[in-house]
């Protein structure tokens, strides 16, 4: 059986031409361990199967633990199957290249690319975010994917060497955006709708201007960064354990500073549903 390092460098090399050097932006090669440029700065591929390239990474509140919970969750109760089933349809659909690079910029523990990338056979993905944790536990998936800790402000991607741009549930760099997307490439933004998980936003939030959510503003950003060509909305309910619903508190930012008492009334409440409500946008760039 293969180690995951061994797995990393196989998928290294089916993307390599899409990498750059993330000190002096060189194309890279690939090594026995890993990679290289020719000003001979190396980077080596870490033995849990991902690379890194991106400098000092300051700690943040995406902690293992977060990502852990998130990567139980989603896998117990395919929390957003549906909506990667909502991406895979539009690509078959819409894009005709047999063989796509597939980046997500923000993957944390790396659910939705592996789904996407999975569903469509020939393709390859990279995910990249600057959590090594995230990073690390995305390797678990075993889908047709390179993992990279690095910063998506300056991603060590070429230029023009992405077929698809994957922004789900995070923030997005549009000039960077740009500067990686083939002239026939997406963007592809998944943003929160009203409902979703109102279930959560209703009672941690109950009375104050938190307590409802506007998409307007992401929605309009994109629309002036990008040519708009597609927009779906996905919506629908999963039902959640005690055991999950914690997991899932623990995950979602919306409930970071919840005190543990606040999180013992809830789950007392004995909800059983939560509301998944997004929209999902696709996007171009602009024809000058």
């Amino acid at each position: 059986m293969k180690s995951k390092r061994q797995v990393a460098v196989e998928q290294l090399e089916a993307v390599i031409t899409a990498l750059r050097c993330p000190i002096c932006q060189s194309a890279l090669e690939v090594t026995e361990t890993g990679a290289t440029c020719p000003h001979r700065h190396t980077i080596d591929v870490a033995k849990q199967g991902y690379l890194h390239l991106a400098g000092t990474v300051t700690k943040s509140r995406y902690t293992k633990e977060l990502f852990i919970a998130r990567q139980t969750l989603l896998k117990e109760t395919k929390f957003f199957e549906p909506l990667i089933d909502e991406i895979v349809k539009w690509i078959r659909e819409e894009v005709t290249e047999p063989s796509l690079r597939i980046v997500d910029m923000g993957c944390g523990e790396g659910t939705h690319l592996s789904g996407i990338v999975r569903q469509l056979p020939g393709s390859h993905g990279i995910g990249i975010d600057l959590a090594k944790d995230g990073v690390q536990l995305a390797t678990n998936h075993g889908a047709d994917v390179l993992w990279l800790v690095a910063d998506l402000a300056k991603s060590p991607l070429q230029d023009h060497s992405i077929d698809i741009v994957l922004n789900i549930l995070s923030p997005a760099n549009h000039t960077e955006f740009r500067r990686v997307l083939t002239p026939s490439g997406y963007v592809i933004k998944v943003i929160p709708n009203a409902r979703y998980l109102q279930e959560l936003r209703s009672f941690f939030y109950a009375g104050t201007e938190k307590e409802t959510f506007e998409n307007e503003e992401a929605g309009e950003r994109f629309a002036s960064e990008l040519e708009v060509v597609g927009i779906s909305q996905v919506t629908y309910t999963k039902n959640l354990t005690e055991k999950q619903w914690r997991d899932l508190i623990a995950m979602t930012p919306l409930t970071w500073n919840a005190p543990a008492d606040q999180v013992d009334a809830f789950i007392e409440r004995g909800e059983s549903e939560v509301t998944i409500d997004l929209t999902v946008l696709i996007g171009r760039v602009k024809e000058k």
